[in-house]
Order: C-alpha cells, then structure tokens, then sequence
C-alpha cells in the first residue's frame, strides 16, 4: 500500500507540475474586474519625448513582443514611423500581437499622416493595448477603419476606446466584436455616442452586451448614417455647383479663346495670300473657318477661302537666286518647273525626281540655291545624269546644313574620290540622310576610305549603294559593319519615338503624338513596323478631328447658355 500510494502521489504530483506549465503566459491572464494598465503612467511619462524623435526601430524600453519576430510586422511598423504616403492600409491580424506589441504600434502611429485602415483582429491584444490605441485615436484625424475583431479586450479597454470616440471626428467603423465581457464599457460606447457624429459602424457580435444598450447604440448608428448621408449629399450639390460654375467659366474662356485665334488666323491667311503663298494661306482660312463659331465671320472667312480656291492656277515664275547662273543644259521645262518650287519654299513638295534630265555640274549649283531655301523636300533622284566632282562638292554643300533630306540617289553619274571625299565630309555633320545611293560612278578608292571615317561619327546613314564602284573589300566590310551599327541605332531610335506618340495619344495630346509618329515614319526600315506607326498616326489625326468636334460642341453650349441667360 505505501508504494502505490508513493507511487500514486508521485503521479499525481507529476500531474499537477504538468498542468501547472500549461497553464497561459502570465501577461495574458487579464482579471475580470477592470482595472488600469499598470504601465500607463511610465508610458504617458515618456510619449513626450518618444513623439518628438522619429524613429524606425521600435524603441529600446519597449519590451519585445513575441510579434516583433515577425519580420512583416517589423517592416509595417518601420513603414508607419517614416510615414510612408503609400502605406494607407495595415493588415496585422493574426500576427500574435500583444499589448507591448500595440504600444511599439502607437508610437510609430503617432508620427504617421497616411493611414485610414488598421486591421489588429485575431490577436492578443487586451486593455493595456486598448488603452495605448485609443490615447492615440483621440488626436488622429486620418484614420477612418479599427478592426479589434477576436481579442481579449474587457470593460476597461472599452471605457479607453469610448473616451477617444468622444473627441475622433474621422473614424467611421470600429470593430470589437468576440471579445470579452463588455457590460462596464458598453454602457461607456452609449455615452461617447451621444457626442460622436462620424462613427456609423460599431461591431459588437459574440461580446456580452445588454439588449438596452445594443439598442441605444443602434439608433446612435443609424442617426450617424443618415446625418453623413444628408451631409454627403450636401457636400455633392455643393460640388456639382462649384463644377457647374467653372463649366461655364471654362465654356466663356474656350469662347474667347477660339474667337482670338480665329481671327488671327484670318489676318495671317490674308498676308499669306497677299505675298502669294496661297497653300500656306489656305490652311489657314481653314483652320479660323473650324474654329469660328459666329455665322457673320464665317461667312467672312469662306468668302476669303472660295476666293482663294478659285484663283487662276498659272503662278508667276520666280527667278532664280541673285549670283546663281542660268540652267545651261536644260532644256526639260519639268526641271524648270521643279527649281522653280523648291525657290518658292513648296511645303508640297516632299520627294524629287530628276533622273535622265541631262544635268551637269553648273546645273547642280543652280539647284543648290533652290534647296538652301526649302525645308519640306525629304527624297531626291538625281541618278544617270551628268554630275562631276564640282556637283558633288555642291551637293555636299548644302548637304552638310539640310535637316528635312533623307534620301539622295547619284547612282549612274561621274563622280570621283575629290566628290565622294566631299560628300563623306558632309556626312561627318549631316543627322538626317537615310540612304545615299554612289552606284556605278567612277573609281574613287580614296573616296571609301574617307566614306569610311565619316560613318564612324554618323549614325543617321543606313543605307549606302556602292555596286558597280571600284571599292577595296576592306573598304566594304568596314561600312557595311558602320551601317548595321546604324541600323539598329535607327531603329530603336523609331521605336522610342513610337513609344512617346503613345504616350501622348493617352494623354489626348493629339498633335504631339503626330509628330512623334511622322518622325518615327520617316525612320521606320521594316514594312511591318512602318504599318503599325501608319495606324497610330491615323488614330492621332482622328483624335484631332475628334477634339475640333468636342469644341465646335462647346461652342454650341456656349451659345445655349448665351441664349438661357438672353
């Protein structure tokens, strides 16, 4: 009997420590009277000074919560106390939060500007870290969600958070619910909700709550409710008037402004007209007769247009350049006629043939003149004829300061290194030429070589025709190796430009994206890719068809309301 009874004592004594250290963590027994945080006055002692210096660690004298070894809990915290603008919603629930966690919490709350939602549910968070929350809810003014869903707050917590409502003027949801006996703090909730007017949302389900107080607090609610609903409603009529005021504002100003630039366009169409250039002063008259919204003015302005477009088509030829000499060989009135265009600054006139025309090296000269003046001539063929070296030096001329050329055919002439050498130094300087086409001209070895050190600064040139020319293999492969180097530059180059046109048909900057895809056109090498830009710009010329509607459609709401107010 004495050893089963030793040996029964033994295991019941074994029993009891066994049961003894399953028994919870001694900070989370809470009792169920209320009582006051034991570190509140240490705490309130030193928030002063802990608010006055930011942090990003939680401070020293905070004791470590199991929490803290959670490493996103560390990173929202380091987040909150560095007030990170985009940081607006926190979820921490189920993360073994404590109370000593909620006041590293506090501290890092206290200095942030951006939150409005806190999500603390399933955690283990009782009245000490209820009271921390709410010494800082009473002076935040961005929060507007509080989820304390499933903690082990009392009465005591509760009575902290119901003092907060009374002076928070911005959350509008607060949730409490599964928590413990709430009968003390309940009774508090009432109170705090007869002065609080923002919160419409109070989550009290599986807590123990009277009847009669969840009745109080339910019609609280609801007059909360229907109080922000009136006052949102106040604050969209307020709005809607304001936006209808700069409406108009906006209408009156768009009014003027059309009708200045307009009539600005119609003085400049008409000096265009008056100095002759009449594709110039056409767009124009075009361009006022769109924006023009008054019957009277356009009437005005479409007589000045019928009266451009109906004018005798025989333009008076203008003579060539002071000092540049008479086309000598040229008899082909068509080489007159384009000479003629280029000296008049043509935006019409984007490409140029003028092949087989019998030009020699003092018609060359004549031609330079012309296109020193123009800005709108892209192409120019000026294969099988009869161009030296002085003709190749011109062309370098005035190939070395154009900026709208892009293509030039020699192929079939007489040019030799002393021409090719020119134009090679004109590449050095040129950024616009694309292809440049010396087939089946003379030997011009010393030429390649200086074709050669001019493509290694250019990086416009992709295209370069050599056959039927005497050139080293040396020679070939090191700019045939300079011209897939710029190729590739060329097209990433069209690619960026592209990109930026999307860009800005996004932002309805219309005209902008249009250049960009003219610009990325021009440079486009592979038929595919210049399909696709082609498509882009179409859209952005129809989303500039699309704004002139939405004006001429401002402009008769403008005049409803000029009638409404008549």
């Amino acid at each position: 009997m004495t050893k089963v009874r030793e040996a029964t004592g033994e295991r019941y004594s074994r029993k009891a420590r066994f049961a003894k250290r399953r028994q919870p963590f001694p900070s989370m027994c809470l009792p169920s009277k209320p009582r006051s945080c034991p570190h509140k006055k240490e705490r309130e002692s030193m928030l002063p000074v802990l608010n006055a210096v930011p942090r990003v660690s939680p401070p020293d004298w905070a004791p470590q919560a199991e929490s803290d070894s959670d490493p996103d809990v560390r990173q929202a915290i380091a987040r909150l106390a560095n007030n990170d603008r985009t940081l607006v919603w926190l979820h921490l629930n189920d993360r073994k939060v404590d109370d000593s966690g909620v006041r590293v919490l506090v501290d890092a709350l206290a200095q942030n500007t951006s939150l409005t939602m806190l999500n603390l549910g399933y955690n283990r968070i009782g009245d000490c870290g209820a009271e921390a929350l709410a010494s800082v809810l009473a002076r935040n003014r961005i929060l507007t969600e509080l989820d304390l869903n499933d903690n082990q707050i009392g009465a005591s917590g509760a009575q902290a958070l119901a003092g907060a409502l009374e002076r928070n003027i911005s959350l509008t949801s607060l949730d409490l619910s599964r928590n413990k006996s709430l009968a003390f703090g309940t009774q508090a909730l009432v109170h705090a909700l007869e002065r609080n007017t923002s919160l419409t949302t109070l989550g009290l389900s599986g807590s123990k709550v009277g009847v009669r107080e969840r009745a109080t607090i339910h019609a609280a609610l609801v007059r909360n409710h229907q109080s922000a609903h009136t006052e949102s409603q106040t604050q969209f009529q307020r709005a809607h008037q304001a936006a209808h005021a700069e409406f108009q504002t906006l209408l009156k100003r768009v009014h003027q402004s059309t009708h200045s630039e307009s009539q600005t366009l119609l003085q400049s169409g008409q000096q265009l007209a008056a100095r002759g250039e009449y594709k110039l002063a056409e767009e124009q008259f075009r361009q006022a007769l769109r924006l023009s919204g008054k019957a009277k003015k356009r009437s005005l302005i479409q007589a000045a247009l019928d009266q451009l477009v109906q004018r005798p088509t025989a333009v008076p030829r203008v003579s060539p350049p002071d000092g540049a000499t008479q086309l000598e060989s040229v008899s082909d009135p068509d080489v007159h006629q384009a000479i003629q265009r280029l000296a008049d600054k043509d935006l019409t006139l984007a490409k140029l043939h003028l092949n087989d025309k019998k030009i020699g090296d003092s018609d060359v000269q004549v031609l330079v003149d012309a296109l020193a003046r123009n800005t709108s001539l892209t192409m120019l063929n000026l294969s099988c004829n009869q161009i030296g070296d002085p003709g190749a030096e011109a062309l370098a001329g005035a190939l070395a300061q154009h900026r709208s050329l892009t293509a030039l055919d020699l192929n079939g002439n007489r040019i030799g290194s002393r021409g090719v050498q020119a134009l090679a130094n004109a590449l050095e300087q040129n950024i616009s030429l694309t292809s440049l086409d010396l087939s089946k001209n003379r030997n011009f070895a010393l030429g390649a070589r200086a074709l050669v050190q001019a493509l290694e600064q250019n990086s416009s040139l992709t295209t370069l025709g050599l056959s039927g020319s005497k050139v080293a293999v040396r020679e070939r492969t090191a700019i045939h190796a300079a011209l897939a180097r710029n190729l590739e530059a060329v097209r990433t180059r069209s690619q960026t430009l592209f990109q930026r046109g999307q860009q800005f048909a996004a932002e309805g900057e219309y005209q902008l994206a249009g250049d960009q895809f003219r610009q990325a056109l021009r440079l486009g090498i592979d038929t595919g890719e210049r399909s696709l830009i082609q498509t882009a710009l179409d859209q952005a010329i129809q989303g500039l068809a699309d704004n002139d509607a939405v004006l001429t459609a401002l402009d008769l709401c403008l005049k409803e309301i000029d009638g409404s107010d008549a």
